[in-house]
């Protein structure tokens, strides 16, 4: 059956994969920071290991793997990505400390979806960039909700503030550099978009 696309927009459209969220796990000696993640059908759940030793994102219950997904051992510093494109509860461990480190990603189904009515409508804040990876500049482009002010901020995996982006239009750039005007470092970032208490997040990654 067809299916009728309505998009709230400023002067563009934008495919539905721009609704996708990334949420920020973070991995410390010995926890998952949060250790409970409520995403919808189709987010993207990234951990970054901000310990000192190495840890895992292994799916699975009791230390043993169910093959959904394995970070294998991530490095201090190091992040992996999984998307969930299903519904369900997903508990995981780390392997190393199977018994002390526990987590579980619970996935609701997609926000915004009216089939009944076969339109589909974004109830959070639409978001996009592009190229990505990149090298010196990157395009952000976004829709807001009503015409409450928004913000764009460029913040590393830590949830530190890198950058404060000025917003356009509908459309932004960023060129790499940090608040103080040097280039950032090579690796991944997060772009929030704000929008009174409504957030998204998009991935982006910059190359040397």
């Amino acid at each position: 059956m067809r299916m009728v696309l309505s998009i709230l927009t400023v002067g563009m459209v934008l495919a539905p994969a721009a609704w996708a969220t990334v949420w920020p796990v973070s991995i410390t000696e010995f926890a998952f920071t949060p250790d409970t993640v409520n995403v919808a059908q189709g987010d993207t759940v990234i951990w970054t290991n901000n310990g000192v030793l190495r840890h895992s994102s292994t799916s699975g219950t009791g230390g043993i793997p169910d093959s959904i997904w394995d970070s294998g051992l991530l490095s201090p510093a190091a992040t992996y990505s999984q998307p969930f494109p299903n519904t369900g509860s997903f508990p995981y461990f780390c392997t190393v400390h199977p018994s002390t480190m526990t987590g579980t990603v619970v996935v609701g189904p997609p926000t915004g979806f009216e089939e009944g009515r076969q339109v589909l409508v974004p109830t959070s804040l639409a978001l996009a960039v592009s190229p990505n990876p990149f090298r010196s500049s990157a395009s952000i482009r976004y829709s807001p909700r009503g015409s409450s002010p928004v913000s764009l901020e460029i913040i590393d995996l830590n949830g530190r503030l890198v950058r404060a982006i000025e917003p356009g239009i509908g459309r932004a750039q960023w060129d790499g550099t940090a608040g103080d005007g040097r280039q950032a470092q090579a690796g991944v970032y997060l772009v929030q978009l704000s929008q009174g208490a409504n957030r998204n997040y998009a991935r982006l990654v910059k190359l040397q």
